[in-house]
């Protein structure tokens, strides 16, 4: 284990304090509010997380950013509101695979991919699709994500073992290399290592 990418209660009046001293212990890289279970679409965007966004940007922590595709553009502003905080989008945005719904969640993921400060993670698609979703399925958002990222700003995961509601690690390992087969060999070690150690330091 590289680094651990933790939580803490981003609305706490000791919040900055919190982070400030987890941050000092090794092993801490990150931080993950769960977003997509939150009432608040605009969650990111509100006053009494910021003294907790910049003890993060102090400690250079990054932000996980667990959302749906309502979240992106509030997502889009929160990046460009907070340059200095590096973001990973979890789950690529969590598209509505299953419902075949791609171009609205491409045009906002693209928007979102302008700020400089965001990376994206490759994970989580299948659990978004139909019951054992086909690589052709998979394509388009793969693609979508590819295109818009790069190599250098997409990142493999698991999602380990919340895929075992749809599927298995090795079947989705074998999925994303088959449909990033056309890369090279260093953009490939990119997506499948390369870009999550330079993003998390680790």
């Amino acid at each position: 284990m590289a680094g651990v990418v933790g939580w803490v209660d981003f609305e706490t009046a000791d919040a900055a304090d919190q982070i400030a001293e987890r941050a000092s212990q090794p092993g801490l890289i990150g931080l993950r509010p769960m977003i997509q279970d939150l009432p608040e679409r605009d969650w990111m965007l509100g006053a009494s997380i910021a003294p907790a966004i910049e003890a993060m940007v102090k400690a250079a922590l990054r932000f996980d950013a667990l959302v749906t595709p309502v979240h992106l553009p509030v997502l889009a502003v929160f990046a460009r509101r907070n340059p200095d905080l590096m973001i990973a989008i979890n789950h690529g945005g969590k598209p509505d695979i299953a419902a075949g719904a791609h171009d609205a969640w491409a045009r906002e993921t693209a928007a979102l991919a302008a700020a400089a400060n965001t990376v994206c993670k490759l994970s989580g698609l299948v659990t978004e699709a139909a019951a054992n979703p086909s690589r052709a399925e998979l394509r388009p958002y793969v693609d979508t994500l590819l295109e818009t990222f790069g190599p250098e700003r997409l990142m493999w995961g698991s999602d380990w073992p919340v895929l075992n509601l749809n599927g298995d690690y090795a079947s989705w390992r074998a999925d994303a290399e088959s449909l990033l087969r056309g890369l090279s060999k260093s953009e490939a070690d990119l997506v499948f290592g390369g870009t999550a150690a330079a993003f998390y330091g680790v």
